[in-house]
């Protein structure tokens, strides 16, 4: 997402967001990404769904509230012995899911000290519980110190510190 930032008279910057885009990640010098620690890993949970759990981390609005509301993740495909799949850690690599077709229904398998698919999980129903607001609804605070909020529909409104 695009945010336009106006500078209040106290130094904060506010704004809303402006349609999606997408970016090629910059490869600059740095620590490497952890590597996937999920390999060979017995789940600490298995569940199997009915409901395409895909869906919401690959349409751009639940994955744009997910972004907001479930922080330091990051999801890729993956070949998945039974199809194609995704994985999902957290930053480090410490907590992760594996999401697979398995015969007719989905596999969830997650391990690690996060249960990040039960965050999501959470953060879906409190988007349905605000009746699934579109992105341009959100906004952005940043106060004088730096610190972010985003915010739903006013800066005074619910919001998220991220």
């Amino acid at each position: 997402m695009i945010v336009r930032l106006e500078r209040a008279e106290d130094g904060s910057l506010h704004g809303t967001f402006h349609g999606g885009v997408g970016f090629v990640p910059l490869r600059v010098p740095g620590p490497p990404v952890p590597p996937v620690r999920d390999s060979g890993q017995q789940p600490d949970e298995y569940r199997l769904t009915q409901v395409d759990p895909l869906a919401p981390l690959t349409a751009f609005t639940s994955a744009f509230v997910l972004s907001l509301l479930v922080p330091d993740w990051r999801v890729r495909r993956r070949w998945i012995g039974t199809g194609s799949g995704v994985w999902v850690c957290d930053q480090a690599g410490e907590s992760w899911v594996r999401v697979y077709p398995y015969g007719t229904s989905w596999m969830i398998e997650q391990g690690g000290p996060r249960s990040i698919w039960d965050e999501f999980e959470d953060a879906l129903a409190e988007w349905e519980r605000m009746n699934r607001p579109e992105p341009e609804r959100f906004g952005l605070l940043v106060d004088a110190e730096g610190g972010h909020r985003v915010w739903l529909d006013a800066p005074d409104g619910p919001g998220w510190q991220v």
